[in-house]
């Protein structure tokens, strides 16, 4: 069964922004320079979070790489042309494959088939079963298997991240410091500065696949993928 690392960048979607929850303003305010204070508060940190939530981000930068072949595709999206075009190549550059990445199922995962809906990218998706979404094994999650299954609980409760770049500094794998990090990729894009953007996302794709291959991901679920057809999707 032939693998594909993959990992994605995103930043706030400003076409979303109309379709934001209205912001409930603090009943225990009544000085309407505070009122409308606290509610340009709530609404500066919904922009911020926006990168976050799949229906209100964008993709600008999807990375895959054939853990087979070597085969490597790096796409930015400076537009909504291509990002349709990025999301027409990554279901095409995956048919058939399991996807590897970290974080994916909970995050990439749906960012990508959410943008691919939004942006009219056909795909097949288990519609009438969620939760072979949720634990098909036409993925395989480094943060899952790090965290033995026990996700954001584990996370959150931990000594050392189970983020991506703290797990491959714990396998001793040379982490090359980038010029910006995940949280700056919304800045670097308002700024032009697009060569950051795949700098970063081309690191990111590289420590995938070292903490993958340290994991040994690939080769112990080589079996167990087998009894599910992965062309579904």
């Amino acid at each position: 069964m032939s693998h594909v690392a993959a990992d994605i960048e995103t930043v706030r979607d400003d076409d979303a922004i109309p379709y934001y929850k209205p912001i409930k303003p603090d009943g225990r305010l009544k000085d309407i320079a505070k009122i409308a204070a606290h509610e340009a508060e709530k609404r500066d940190e919904q922009m911020a979070d926006a990168s976050l939530d799949r229906w209100a981000c964008r993709i600008v930068a999807l990375a895959m790489q054939d853990l087979t072949s070597g085969e490597r595709i790096v796409r930015l999206c400076k537009n909504a042309e291509e990002e349709a075009a990025a999301l027409r190549e990554f279901w095409w550059f995956t048919t058939n494959k399991v996807v590897v990445g970290h974080n994916f199922r909970s995050f990439d995962y749906p960012v990508i088939c959410t943008r691919s809906w939004l942006l009219g990218v056909p795909f097949h998706v288990f519609l009438g079963m969620p939760h072979r979404v949720r634990t098909g094994k036409h993925i395989i999650d480094t943060f899952e298997v790090a965290t033995f299954g026990n996700g954001i609980r584990e996370a959150q409760a931990s000594v050392i991240s189970r983020g991506l770049v703290p797990l491959c500094r714990r396998f001793g794998i040379d982490v090359p410091e980038d010029d910006i990090d995940g949280a700056s990729i919304g800045d670097a894009v308002r700024d032009g500065r697009w060569e950051d953007v795949r700098t970063h996302v081309t690191h990111d794709l590289n420590r995938t696949i070292a903490l993958a291959q340290a994991m040994n991901v690939t080769s112990l679920l080589e079996d167990v993928v087998s009894d599910e057809p992965v062309a579904t999707f």
